[in-house]
């Protein structure tokens, strides 16, 4: 073998595993820089399915990253959507959407599981919205859209629409407790189990709060319940059947006028008229 071609391969031979170890070295580098990412199968393309941008779906996963206050504040994953309270916990929530003033609902219209929970001819407003029933952690999926533009969605749907939709099993129970200021107290309890060819779900929450005014006790006192069968048939279709229970019971501090406080008629945090209050039940 010619000298220099001897010494060329000589050189390869040495450099060879210090380029092969290099690549290796970069290549574990390139790996541990790479990204998890987790596919959620409920999303789906709205690339011709959404007639607008003002349409969306979120589902148990986001409503779980976000701490709820109360509620109501489920459907303030909608954008543009805020709800307030007033009147005590037990009473519907007051909501906004874009700037308007929906009342308690009357301009959007809501749905769990298929049933409207828009009221009609109610005493306190026209399609009067209460979602004070609902256990959070049970929501699996919620499909709105926001607009004037989908007449297929029927009455109160002037602002926009939500059609929720509650699990129908759980991948393991779930149990929490939360306590906090002014005897704020919070308990939820949920778990599926097999019972002949299908499951069976059940889940509870119980609140109490007593709120932070000076001259009542808000004693607030709330009950969910949510029981429901589901069960797949040998062609594939799916049936269930559910039980959904709420019942509440409160007093109120209410509006107070701004001239009252500012005369030291009474605090901020005072009232008025100390007889407020209400009761609030669902069952379906």
């Amino acid at each position: 073998m010619p000298e220099h071609r001897f010494a060329t391969a000589l050189t390869v031979l040495v450099i060879s595993p210090f380029s092969l170890n290099a690549q290796a070295t970069e290549q574990e580098a390139v790996q541990t820089r790479i990204e998890e990412l987790v596919v959620v199968g409920r999303w789906e393309d709205p690339v011709g399915n959404s007639v607008s941008a003002s349409a969306g779906v979120f589902g148990q996963q986001e409503i779980a990253q976000r701490p709820l206050l109360r509620t109501g504040e489920l459907l303030e994953f909608v954008p543009g959507l805020i709800l307030t309270q007033h009147s005590g916990g037990g009473k519907s929530n007051q909501m906004f959407l874009r700037g308007f003033n929906l009342d308690h609902g009357t301009d959007f219209a809501t749905w769990i599981d298929g049933m409207p929970i828009n009221m009609r001819t109610h005493g306190h407003g026209q399609g009067y919205t209460d979602v004070n029933f609902i256990i959070e952690e049970l929501v699996e999926r919620v499909e709105f859209v926001k607009g004037p533009v989908h007449a297929g969605i029927g009455d109160f749907s002037s602002a926009g629409a939500a059609q929720m939709q509650t699990s129908r099993g759980l991948d393991q129970g779930l149990f929490k407790a939360t306590v906090g200021q002014y005897d704020f107290l919070r308990a939820v309890a949920a778990d599926s189990f097999a019972v002949g060819s299908g499951d069976l779900l059940m889940g509870g929450e119980l609140r109490s709060y007593e709120g932070p005014w000076q001259d009542i006790d808000e004693d607030l006192e709330l009950y969910k319940a949510l029981v429901r069968y589901t069960r797949e048939t040998d062609s594939g279709d799916v049936w269930n059947v559910a039980f959904m229970a709420y019942d509440a019971s409160w007093n109120s501090a209410d509006q107070i006028p701004r001239r009252a406080v500012e005369q030291n008629i009474i605090d901020r945090r005072g009232s008025l008229d100390t007889t407020v209050g209400g009761e609030s039940s669902r069952y379906s």
